[in-house]
């Protein structure tokens, strides 16, 4: 049961976004909201570095709030602050960021900081995902991603 109206309807928006490993990979799942009534969910994925990129957008009822709001609740994660470095991190490894935009609030953060609890982030994508399934897509775009070289003095 949801306990805090209030959380679920400042809520404007949420992204979690994956990127920079090894291959050059890149995934984000947002939503942000469009009326009272609904949002849009955005997927971005590209598997590595040069692929072509798929972006698609789902229009989903702003109920995915509800959830997101309960993980948030239950994990206090707008009181998460600010957080300590993780001692060790991979070079190579993604960095998983999350944003999390509202009424009067604003976290972000990410995976090189020691979240007090890391499944919260997991469960976010998770419940963004799962409503994308359940939403009416209304885009689906293909597109080549330019290479860029840069040169090294």
């Amino acid at each position: 049961m949801y306990r805090s109206s209030s959380l679920k309807d400042s809520l404007k928006s949420v992204e979690w976004q994956c990127s920079g490993d090894s291959l050059g990979s890149y995934y984000c799942a947002s939503v942000k909201r469009k009326s009272e009534t609904e949002a849009i969910i955005s997927i971005v994925s590209e598997p590595y570095a040069g692929a072509e990129r798929e972006e698609a957008e789902y229009l989903v009822s702003a109920d995915v709030f509800n959830n997101i709001g309960i993980v948030i609740e239950n994990h206090d994660m707008l009181n998460w602050g600010d957080l300590e470095d993780e001692k060790y991190f991979a070079l190579d490894a993604a960095t998983v960021k999350l944003y999390i935009k509202g009424e009067g609030y604003y976290l972000q953060t990410d995976s090189n900081k020691r979240w007090p609890s890391p499944n919260a982030v997991t469960e976010i994508k998770n419940i963004i995902e799962e409503e994308a399934k359940k939403g009416t897509q209304v885009n689906l775009v293909y597109k080549t991603v330019e290479k860029k070289s840069y040169e090294v003095d």
